[in-house]
């Protein structure tokens, strides 16, 4: 790791993506002061890091893998051990946490043995017990090595508002970059070790998503020609069978010009998309400027 400058707060959520899957996994476990880093500073919660320290802070929980659960027990049964020593009433603090897993689309679990838990769900459900019983102001969520089920979309997005609601932050790494956009409303880039963005997602849309519209036909490459001598002010790529069409002089394209000149070129495409900003369209973005920089030096 070189170069890397973030400012994380309070009430945020933020995404750590990149091209190498140990890179973020070190860079989190920096955060969480588990490995040491050679120079620099790392300042958690105001508090100053011994670069040689190894140990979890008090005001970080730190999850690392996804076996950290009890396979005898069901997702309810460990909740109700983790968070036993809260002091609430048994019977009140069993109908909260069953609250708390239906408020974050995860009610469907409650029964489920743990040994029948995907490890992404093992995942969900240790950071769900951290949400509910520890006093950490950070989490850390460095799991990137796993693939997570698109029903876990939705639950992470809600625990994740959750956590901001407490004036907590949560930090995670992942791939998966659908994950990110559900989860995070920050995000961070690392390609090769050296930080190439961070900040607000919305930040992220803006500067890097240039994709205007997604165009569907049964000859992309032969349509793809015409429309770049219909369109020379536009730039086009072929992108998993469609044509995506960017925008990058902020020009602009309605959905009447476009259909206009499909018209006009007798073009009939199966499917015209608006696009709608992805960290996955800005993601490629910056992959695409950081190669061509390597390129040309």
């Amino acid at each position: 790791l070189k170069d890397i400058s973030l400012e994380i707060y309070n009430g945020e959520a933020w995404g750590i993506t990149g091209n190498h899957t140990f890179e973020m996994k070190l860079l989190l476990e920096i955060m969480a002061n588990i490995k040491p880093y050679l120079s620099g500073q790392c300042v958690l919660n105001e508090r100053g890091m011994k670069r040689k320290k190894r140990v979890i802070l008090p005001h970080v929980f730190y999850i690392g893998d996804s076996q950290m659960l009890f396979d005898n027990m069901n997702v309810l049964e460990y909740i109700m051990l983790a968070t036993d020593k809260k002091g609430i009433n048994p019977v009140d603090r069993q109908e909260e946490i069953l609250e708390l897993l239906v408020a974050v689309n995860l009610g469907f679990l409650c029964l489920v043995p743990i040994k029948h838990l995907t490890k992404a769900q093992k995942a969900v459900i240790t950071l769900v017990t951290a949400v509910f019983c520890s006093t950490s102001k950070l989490i850390v969520f460095n799991v990137p090595e796993l693939e997570f089920d698109k029903k876990l979309y939705p639950a992470m997005a809600k625990i994740s508002q959750y956590i901001k609601s407490k004036d907590k932050t949560l930090v995670l790494c992942s791939k998966d970059h659908l994950l990110i956009q559900a989860a995070c409303d920050h995000i961070a880039v690392v390609l090769d070790g050296s930080l190439k963005f961070s900040g607000a997602i919305d930040e992220f849309y803006d500067r890097f998503d240039r994709t205007i519209f997604r165009i569907k036909t049964e000859k992309p490459e032969d349509d793809m020609q015409l429309l770049q001598k219909e369109m020379p002010d536009y730039s086009f790529e072929i992108i998993e069978g469609s044509i995506n069409v960017f925008d990058y002089n902020k020009i602009g394209l309605t959905h009447e010009q476009l259909y206009d000149i499909l018209a006009r070129l007798r073009l009939e495409p199966e499917l015209v998309e608006k696009n709608k900003h992805s960290v996955k369209n800005a993601y490629r973005e910056v992959v695409k400027q950081y190669d061509l920089q390597k390129q040309l030096s």
